[in-house]
């Protein structure tokens, strides 16, 4: 494949990333190549490896010959959550077993700290999903931090949902449980992780049950358009 094939593909995984966790794709749009590449201007044929590049992700599935963009349920949210908090409940021993580096995860507190105080929610919610994936990337468990993408990805689907509800106290409780990793005390951290685990599933769920009813798309449409109005600066929707 020449070079400028594979930046075609590159920029339109990018485009159509952008488009989904932006909400300009909603879980449950169709993702065509054919429509797509008349938006965007790109030929079909990149923009059907990006889209194969997507459902890899698990954030775009393909049901027969067509594509979608995956829809967003309470089953999807508890599923993704339990595998989340399986993954990090490991996660946790070994970091300590391996007195691992956590001065990029106190970056991370103290950023997301800093967005959420300056009125930049998105950016903060973006953050915050980064520290879950640095602390799988803090053991230097290459097959573990592989393994983390596809929550990673779905995360990023859902994170918007926390816009309804944010919890300024987030990063504290991050910084709370990096002092117990310091501190080699495995069964506290996991303990508090696991209740910072289940306050985010119950706030997304909420979301849903509050906004979304019987037709969850109104929902994902009122938060894009939140997102477009005011970018990294929008406020908590009430």
């Amino acid at each position: 494949m020449a070079n400028s094939d594979v930046d075609l593909v590159t920029k339109s995984y990018s485009l159509l990333s952008d488009m989904i966790y932006s909400y300009e794709l909603p879980p449950g749009a169709i993702v065509s190549d054919f429509s797509l590449s008349k938006k965007i201007g790109i030929s079909r044929t990149p923009i059907r490896q990006a889209i194969l590049m997507l459902v890899s992700d698990g954030i775009v599935v393909q049901e027969g010959n067509g594509f979608h963009v995956v829809d967003i349920t309470e089953d999807f949210i508890h599923e993704l959550y339990e595998a989340r908090k399986y993954i990090e409940m490991a996660v946790i021993p070994i970091l300590v077993e391996k007195k691992a580096d956590v001065s990029e995860l106190r970056k991370l507190c103290y950023l997301e700290d800093d967005l959420l105080k300056n009125g930049r929610y998105i950016e903060a919610l973006n953050v915050d999903i980064d520290f879950h994936r640095a602390l799988a990337d803090a053991t230097k468990n290459a097959i573990l931090s592989k393994s983390y993408k596809v929550i990673y990805t779905r995360m990023k689907l859902i994170n918007l949902l926390s816009l309804v509800t944010l919890n300024f106290q987030t990063p504290q409780i991050y910084l709370e449980i990096i002092d117990n990793i310091e501190e080699g005390n495995v069964a506290e951290t996991c303990h508090l992780l696991c209740l910072q685990q289940d306050a985010g599933e119950s706030q997304k769920i909420t979301a849903l049950k509050k906004f979304g009813g019987k037709n969850v798309k109104n929902l994902f449409n009122f938060i894009s358009g939140c997102f477009v109005a005011f970018g990294n600066n929008t406020s908590t929707i009430e």
